[in-house]
């Protein structure tokens, strides 16, 4: 595990399923699709954090559909959905506490400018107003990562830290991926972390 982010339900959430793709498509074709009823409170507070944390013109679209995954792939509770906003392809997916934003691009981006590309598209992308920039942290197999750092490049560590704090990065090929914790910060009664083991149940009992 390079970073904790990038565990277990990070890359559960930035790597769909063929068959989870599958379904996405041919629920795209359905006219009249409607979620089952049991997803209708969790497909409604992602709606809530798209909105929460994407500028107007990047968010989903009237009408864009959020599709639950119960247990997807027998990891954890999925909430996903697809969209276009200008000249990216948005793939979003959200467990319980986590969020992961891919945006795909035309073209790919060369690893030697990625972190430049990140930080102006974040500027578009992400709501907020921040005192803080992104670095890069890492390299991987065709791609670089890494994260918020704030205070001359010094990481912040916090407690309870709030999506902006929170968020790491990384980039392969045409892809852009932004992975994050669903809180605003500070304390909260839930222990709000991007663990396995926390982010497995969302879904009400049917």
């Amino acid at each position: 595990m390079i970073d904790p982010y990038l565990d277990e339900i990070g890359l559960h959430l930035a790597q769909p399923s063929p068959l989870t793709e599958e379904r996405m498509q041919s629920i795209a074709l359905i006219q009249d699709w409607r979620p089952e009823a049991h997803f209708k409170r969790p497909i409604e507070e992602a709606r809530l954090w798209c909105a929460e944390m994407l500028t107007a013109r990047f968010r989903p679209p009237i009408g864009c559909r959020f599709v639950g995954f119960e247990g997807e792939a027998g990891v954890c509770d999925t909430v996903r959905c697809e969209y276009r906003a200008n000249d990216y392809q948005f793939h979003i997916a959200q467990s319980l506490y986590v969020i992961c934003i891919q945006l795909r691009m035309e073209n790919p981006i060369a690893p030697a400018k990625a972190l430049e590309f990140v930080s102006g598209l974040s500027k578009e992308v992400f709501t907020g107003e921040g005192d803080f920039k992104f670095a890069q942290i890492g390299e991987f197999k065709n791609g670089v990562w890494g994260r918020v750092v704030f205070q001359d490049d010094v990481t912040l560590e916090m407690l309870s830290p709030g999506w902006q704090e929170a968020m790491r990065w990384w980039c392969v090929g045409n892809r852009v991926s932004f992975i994050t914790l669903k809180t605003c910060g500070g304390d909260t009664r839930e222990v709000i972390r991007p663990d396995a083991a926390l982010n497995v149940s969302w879904f009400p009992s049917k």
